[in-house]
């Protein structure tokens, strides 16, 4: 085996969340000043872990297009700080968290 060979990729497919973390420890969230907005998602966290061990990884989710656009927006620009990780967002996708009753 040669030295140079390329690492293989590692893709994690679903959901991108963000995460609300507290400005201020030790209290309860009802009682936080504020919060702090951050990627997240056990998919997301994954492709991240991934390359913080030295591998190659990308993240494929779904956009909805419900919602807010500034929230989509926010996603895919602070997974893209992200050394090494791709983002590669599907165009539109339903799943679970998009079912609405009829």
């Amino acid at each position: 085996m040669s030295s140079t060979r390329e690492k293989g990729l590692i893709v994690s497919f679903g959901e991108m969340l963000i995460d609300l973390v507290p400005t201020e420890s030790g209290v309860s969230l009802a009682e936080s000043p504020g919060f702090l907005k951050a990627p997240g998602g056990a998919p997301a966290n994954v492709a991240i872990a991934v390359t913080r061990l030295g591998g190659r990884s990308a993240f494929v989710g779904g956009q909805l297009r419900q919602g807010s656009e500034d929230r989509t927006r926010f996603r895919h620009v602070a997974f893209r700080r992200r050394k090494r990780v791709y983002v590669l967002p599907e165009p539109e996708c339903r799943h679970a968290s998009s079912a609405r009753r009829t």
